[in-house]
Parts: structure tokens; C-alpha cells; sequence
């Protein structure tokens, strides 16, 4: 069982677009250890891979601490984006178009 807080990213819903566009994801991890209250952040490059590896850093903790939160939020900062491709050169004639002349 993977805990939710509100603001955790759906990185589910964003699954299955075109990816072009990603935002740096902080996986947060909350617990407590002898009444100590502890929190650990662990950057990675999406939501969806920050939401992929979720469960495999919440299950552990989750097992001693069962009131354990792990969510992902997504930052401000692009990790990837968009990249247009050139437009041609006005009045450039590609090479195969002048063959044919």
C-alpha cells in the first residue's frame, strides 16, 4: 500500500502522452524511527519514473513505520522538452528537387 498525501503528482494520468515535456519529480519519503520524524527526497527525471520507483522505496519503510507517507511532486524545472525541428532556408531548394530539374 503506497501512502497518498494531497499534492501528490498523478503521474499515472500523464502515462500514455507524448512525453514530450517533463518536470524534475521529488520522490518524498516521511516516517518516524523512535518518535523521531525523518524525511528523505530522492530527485528523478519524471513523474512517471518517480512514481515507477514509489513502491520500491515506500515498501521497506512502510514495513517498520506503518503510518509512513511517500508521494511524488513535480518541480517547476524541465528535465526534457520539445525540440523543434529547423525550418528550411527561404529560397533553399533541397538536392533531390534540383536533380529532377
Amino acid at each position: 500500500m503506497v501512502g497518498v498525501v494531497s499534492g501528490m503528482t498523478p503521474y499515472l494520468a500523464n502515462r500514455g502522452g507524448s512525453g514530450v515535456i517533463e518536470y524534475f519529480t521529488i520522490l518524498m519519503l516521511t516516517y518516524s524511527i523512535s518518535g523521531e520524524t525523518l524525511q528523505s527526497t530522492t530527485f528523478f527525471p519524471s513523474a512517471d519514473a518517480c512514481g515507477d520507483a514509489l513502491p520500491a522505496y515506500y515498501e521497506p519503510v512502510y514495513a517498520f513505520d506503518k503510518n509512513a507517507i511517500g508521494q511524488c511532486k513535480q518541480t517547476d524545472v524541465l528535465s526534457s522538452t520539445i525540440r523543434p525541428k529547423a525550418k528550411p532556408s527561404i529560397g533553399h531548394v533541397p538536392e533531390q528537387e534540383m536533380e529532377n530539374n
